[in-house]
């Protein structure tokens, strides 16, 4: 955006020291003075509009880069409790409290946190029929409540049907 900004005051000094010169010239030498000035000036907006498209992209970049570190975060969060015993719904909520969202309740009220996908990644929430885990990459989820309350690393392969996964918003 700065850089914008400096590229936009350049256009402007470029056509502030033009003008005056086209102003006082005879009629010819005016005209090849506005022709100049057109060129500096769309030489200076296409200078400003790659700039706009580096900054956009940059932008796109690192806000996809923050989705990963987020959603990594609640992976993370998730494969610390392996061990712990804890139904799955307390699994995800411990999970999530790691990046700032307080939420708890049944399985299918962790659908409201986020957006179905079809491409799963680390830390989205796994929501099946009566039963809930967190996403860790490869297939694989971290389970709370299975062989006796434990928290475990399984497949997301589960008995019970799988209903979809959610993407969590950071605003949930």
């Amino acid at each position: 955006m700065r850089n914008m900004k400096i590229v936009i005051t350049k256009a402007a000094l470029a056509a502030a020291m033009i003008l005056p010169c086209v102003q006082a010239a005879p009629v010819q030498a005016a005209e090849t003075e506005k022709t100049r000035l057109i060129e500096v000036v769309t030489s200076s907006m296409a200078t400003v509009q790659e700039e706009v498209k580096n900054a956009q992209s940059e932008t796109r970049e690192k806000k996809a880069a923050e989705s990963r570190n987020f959603g990594q975060k609640i992976a993370n969060a998730a494969i610390a409790q392996i061990g712990v015993g804890q139904d799955c719904t307390m699994l995800v909520t411990n999970s999530l409290k790691a990046v700032g969202i307080n939420f708890h309740g049944a399985p299918a009220a962790y659908a409201s946190l986020g957006e179905w996908t079809s491409d799963p990644q680390p830390g989205d929430v796994i929501v099946y029929s009566g039963h809930v885990a967190v996403y860790i990459g490869n297939g694989k989820a971290i389970h709370g409540g299975w062989n006796g309350g434990t928290t475990i690393e399984w497949t997301v392969e589960c008995s019970n049907p799988l209903v979809g996964y959610i993407r969590v918003n950071r605003a949930a």
